[in-house]
């Protein structure tokens, strides 16, 4: 199962990108990501929500902004 999930996570930015913004990390008070999708190894896919439409996003811990 893991690895399936690494290999969806693996395809995503290729797929829907992954020009991740500020705005778009969604965290609680203790700093976990309350706007994920997939977490698993190194991987992290974010929803986010643009115009009104929602996408997925790889995290690389390096924000556009």
């Amino acid at each position: 199962m893991v690895e399936a999930q690494f290999d969806i996570a693996r395809r995503i930015p290729p797929a829907l990108g992954s020009d991740l913004h500020l705005a778009d990390i969604l965290t609680n008070s203790t700093g976990i990501f309350t706007n994920d999708f997939l977490e698993v190894k190194d991987a992290t896919i974010l929803v986010v929500e643009r115009n009104g439409v929602k996408t997925l996003r790889d995290y690389d811990s390096t924000p556009k902004d």
